[in-house]
């Protein structure tokens, strides 16, 4: 009997379980307790309450400093402040604020964790453990991360420890040191202290927030679940009196929790099974598969399971028009339109009379059997309409908003549709007048300020943010294995990527000089100054304000999602709304300073720079070699007082001595290059010692020629010749390894650094630069000159090669650009959906923006071939960008306001006449205005006239109006003695500036005469600004 192989569609049900609880952590409130001095408790709570802000000036009296009182009061005198700190509830109001604030921040500089338990969730050691019994990393581990070997692996930069984890080494340390537990706490394993001194006991501290590989309706429910049943647990079923009665009931009770926990997620995963949501991934393919979809559409894992469970419903509406609405919503597209195109035999008309082929018209037939006689050959012109989906009455739309598409324009790009001379006849003599086609458009419509946030802002956020994003690491196993790549690496490769598939150069902008104002949310903001600016603002909701800017904080993965769609898209959102509402000129001026001090940034001051060091200083860090140890070698070899590098020629005539250093110890100081050619030898010329170690960029050594030693001169640019290289390399690395056991200073030298710094006579070498050492640095600076590594990286894909080798590999290798497009872009589609998945967030523009629209359009054309039907020709996917928001990229209003604002205007009037003969006017001219709508949406316009329905030719729409008006009254009557209500008056003819008219109105237009003479007005508000 043949083996059966069944797949249990939650099979790795428990394998997510699993892996849930090998990451997870519960709250130990006992060994916490255990571990918990007086002196540990009362200042973890003082912290606590600092994290919290629920302190007070007086908290931290024992921290007052003198600066902090002058910080308000430069001139405070020094016995105010003794009195002060003696009788802290007689400090003025006015310095409280600042004591608090500079107070704590004292107190977090100086607070260390003094218990053991929750040192340990830190990832250190206890307080009072001795240096030698660290952990240290080894050597060649040191080498490989660039980390200082001398610092402990607790006390080595987040970036260090996260690499660290993922090594064979810490495997083997972890298993070696079980009385080391705070080891497991390392890097990204740390939890957060404030987390867990807040956590109640039993409580998760820590949780696989981020783990694509663990599906995230199972991760939502287990933690929920766990919640609600340590809760009914700990409440109802715990008694802590039993705690030391029964050894192991703590255990027991954490087992119970779980239990319970476990036994709902069984239950809620057989309930599950219908809406597929606790279904695997691999599960997920083969159900896809099965329905014949390609196991190579890209897909976030979300989506995809959303796609899964809708796959019943698709299959029922198979072949209707219901499926294109289906589609766009599980794709979670925005504002996607999809129309179709109706054949329409357009027979072609002269003043509303047909045309034959003959260019003869009815006019030109005496009886009906003439006409008859020439039916079929009517000129036509066939053309495609563009209509909704659901629309019923196309010659509507024909009128209406309906869209012409010419015939060629659409099936010249159908190799299916062979328009030869028997199709056109077809078209001509069938009785048709408008006709289905096979053919649909599909248009996305791109919202400006919606692309520039998933595109620009929020790459920003997450490269601005690298103090995060550099630790917060991700697995792509399609790409790069099972080496997990930080988020932050993975923007600059989209970066990168994006630049590339433009054609762009993706150059780094580093000119601190001058001021690139671009988007981009400033989380560089000088908060000070910005709070300064806000206390004097007089319309700004402060308090809302600075909510907002509390909330801009990434410590978490969640913290991603939730800053960029939650707080800093509705802050853009609500600071827009009062600019455009405002009718106040100073409000405007207020929200909109503040608009652009958010939302703009100058993109000068970036993070590709801030971690370039200079040749030396890597190799400084590299070989865990001391800065003044580095300076001794750099000094070590012959040089002038003026610190040149002393020559052959001219070393007999210098303070050293000859040979160097002395005849029983020959220490090499230079290489005379030669290198073999086809002509033969070739005499470079010679490199020093001093040179390779003091020379910003050896590439611009010269020789006394003007030649260069390690350049040749070819087609007016200077290209490295690589075998006088190699040659170099090759000559250092025969030098002895002991070349430098003995090697001293032969004469006094001075450091030209401004520091008065000098090497004595005969001091000795450092021992690590004696011990062979020497050799390896000469080497290294060479290669990394060689590479252009002593420059700062100028351009984004500069940049992520040298801070990740295999994703640059990735972009640049076997330049699949060019050879092979399609999988180069299906890469970065890879990664850009990595990126949500791992994020939770779904960016629809962010994909357009760095993949195209044609992978952008790709699984909504996959999946409508698929679901209505094979026959269906999508014509055309077109991107329509509507331009229709209020503030541009640069933070500026697109908006125009006119303020006229006049508060108090006392003018006295001696009349000579009463009524009517007393002239006074008053004249306020707008000099120019300049306003233009032309609408090609709606060409032409239907118009009805003596003859019957014309089409019209195409009109141009809009306006705009200005009003500038003023109403006079006497103490807040009518100023008409009769009693008549006073009323608005035209200007005077051939008065101002409209002296070239017949007539003078208020309000002129060049194109037009309406007047609103009746402009709703508040007779009452000029009230407010007298007395009387």
């Amino acid at each position: 009997m043949a083996e059966t192989k069944l797949t249990n569609p939650i099979q790795n049900l428990f394998v997510d379980i699993e892996k849930i609880l090998s990451e997870t952590v519960f709250k130990d409130l006992n060994a916490a307790r255990d571990a918990e001095t007086i002196e540990s408790r009362d200042a973890g709570d003082m912290w606590i309450r600092a994290k919290l802000k629920e302190d007070t000036y007086l908290t931290y009296r024992a921290y007052w400093q003198t600066y902090m009182f002058q910080a308000v009061l430069p001139n405070v005198k020094l016995s105010n402040i003794s009195y002060y700190k003696e009788n802290p509830m007689n400090v003025p109001y006015d310095f409280r604020s600042i004591l608090l604030e500079k107070g704590r921040n004292a107190f977090f500089k100086q607070y260390v964790e003094q218990n053991t338990y929750y040192r340990m969730l830190s990832g250190l050691p206890p307080i009072n453990t001795p240096s030698n019994e660290f952990i240290y990393l080894s050597k060649s581990l040191a080498d490989k991360f660039q980390a200082d070997i001398s610092v402990p692996i607790h006390e080595q930069p987040d970036i260090v420890q996260n690499r660290y984890l993922n090594s064979d080494e810490y495997k083997i340390i972890l298993s070696s040191n079980s009385d080391k537990p705070y080891l497991q706490y390392l890097g990204a394993k740390r939890i957060d202290l404030f987390v867990a001194r807040r956590a109640k006991d039993f409580e998760i501290i820590r949780y696989p927030k981020n783990r694509s590989d663990i599906n995230p309706n199972l991760l939502k429910a287990f933690g929920t679940l766990y919640s609600e049943y340590r809760e009914y647990v700990m409440s109802t079923l715990y008694n802590s009196n039993l705690e030391d009665v029964y050894t192991n009931y703590r255990s027991f009770m954490g087992i119970i929790i779980l239990y319970f926990t476990l036994l709902q997620i069984s239950n809620k995963s057989l309930e599950g099974i219908h809406t597929q949501n606790y279904f695997d991934d691999t599960v997920l393919y083969m159900i896809l598969s099965m329905y014949g979809l390609p196991s190579n559409l890209l897909l976030t894992k979300e989506v995809r399971r959303r796609l899964v469970a809708s796959l019943r419903r698709l299959t029922q509406e198979k072949g209707t028009d219901d499926v294109y609405f289906d589609i766009i919503r599980i794709l979670g597209y925005q504002d996607v339109n999809i129309s179709k195109l109706l054949l329409m035999r357009n027979q072609v008309s002269d003043n509303n009379k047909y045309q034959f082929e003959d260019n003869s018209t009815l006019n030109d037939f005496r009886n009906i059997d003439h006409i008859d006689l020439h039916k079929n050959h009517v000129k036509t012109n066939p053309h495609f309409l563009q209509v909704g989906l659901k629309e019923e009455q196309p010659y509507e739309q024909l009128f209406t908003t309906g869209r012409i598409h010419d015939y060629h324009s659409i099936v010249d790009s159908d190799p299916t549709w062979w328009d030869l001379e028997e199709t056109r006849n077809i078209l001509k003599n069938s009785p048709y007048s408008i006709s289905n086609s096979k053919y649909i458009m599909i248009e996305a419509v791109i919202h400006q300020m919606k692309y520039l946030f998933e595109s620009i802002y929020f790459t920003r956020m997450l490269l601005d943010n690298q103090n995060f994003t550099d630790r917060y690491m991700i697995s792509i196993p399609e790409l790069l294995g099972v080496e997990p790549v930080s988020l932050y690496d993975l923007a600059v490769y989209i970066l990168a990527a994006t630049c590339m598939n433009a054609g762009l150069q993706g150059n780094i902008i580093s000119d601190p000089t001058e001021l690139h104002a671009t988007a981009g949310f400033n989380f560089d903001l000088d908060v000070n100054l910005f709070q300064t600016y806000l206390n004097k603002t007089k319309y700004v909701e402060k308090e809302k304000v600075m909510a907002f800017l509390n909330d801009v904080e990434m410590d978490e993965a969640s913290d991603v999602s939730r800053l960029f769609e939650d707080v800093i898209y509705p802050m853009r959102d609500w600071l827009e709304n009062k600019i455009a509402r405002t009718d106040n000129r100073q409000e405007y001026i207020e929200y909109e300073s503040i608009y652009r001090a958010l939302y703009s940034y100058d993109v000068s001051r970036n993070s590709f720079l801030d971690d370039f060091e200079k040749p030396m200083k890597v190799l400084q860090t590299k070989y865990s070699v001391m800065e003044e140890e580095m300076l001794k070698y750099q000094h070590f070899y012959p040089r002038t007082i003026t610190g040149q590098a002393i020559t052959v020629d001219t070393i007999k005539g210098s303070r050293y001595r000859t040979p160097f250093l002395d005849k029983n110890n020959h220490v090499a100081w230079y290489v005379h290059l030669i290198i073999e050619t086809p002509s033969g030898e070739e005499d470079r010329g010679y490199i020093y010692f001093h040179d390779i170690l003091n020379e910003p960029d050896l590439r611009n050594l010269s020789n006394p020629d003007g030649t260069r030693p390690l350049m040749d001169r070819i087609n007016e640019e200077w290209v490295i010749n690589e075998k006088a290289v190699e040659k170099l390399i090759k000559e250092i690395n025969t030098l002895p390894e002991d070349g430098l056991a003995n090697a001293y200073f032969q004469v006094e030298t001075s450091v030209l650094n401004g520091s008065n710094l000098k090497f004595k006579e005969n001091e000795l070498l450092p021992f690590n630069i004696r011990s062979g050492l020497y050799r390896d640095i000469l080497i290294d600076k060479v290669i990394m000159d060689i590479l252009g590594l002593c420059d700062p990286p100028t351009t984004y894909l500069e940049y992520l090669e040298r801070k990740n080798e295999p994703l640059y590999d990735i972009l640049t290798k076997d330049d699949r650009i060019h050879k092979n497009k399609e999988a180069w872009m299906n890469d970065v589609m890879i990664v850009v959906l990595a990126i949500e998945t791992e994020l939770n967030i779904h960016l629809k523009y962010f994909e357009q923006s760095v993949v195209g629209s044609n992978l952008f359009f790709k699984p909504l054309v996959t999946l409508i071939k698929h679901f209505k039907s094979t026959f269906v020709e999508i014509a055309r996917t077109t991107l329509l960008y509507n331009f229709g928001d209020k503030m541009d990229a640069g933070g500026h209003s697109n908006m125009f306001k006119l303020f006229d604002a006049i508060k108090v205007v006392i003018h006295y009037v001696i009349f000579s006449n009463k009524g009517q003969g007393q002239q006074f006017g008053l004249y306020d001219t707008e000099h120019s205005m300049k306003h233009r709508i032309h609408l090609n949406d709606v060409p032409l316009f239907v118009k009805r006239g003596s003859n019957g329905m014309n089409v019209g030719s195409r009109q141009r729409l809009g306006g705009i109006s200005m009003f500038d008006e003023m109403l006079f009254k006497k103490n807040g009557k009518d100023l008409d003695s009769t009693g008549a209500t006073s009323h608005w008056m035209p200007g005077e003819a051939e008065t101002g500036r409209w002296t070239n008219h017949d007539t003078s109105y208020d309000i002129r237009t060049t194109r037009g005469f309406e007047r609103i003479t009746e402009y709703p007005m508040d007779m009452e508000e000029w009230k407010n600004y007298v007395e009387k």
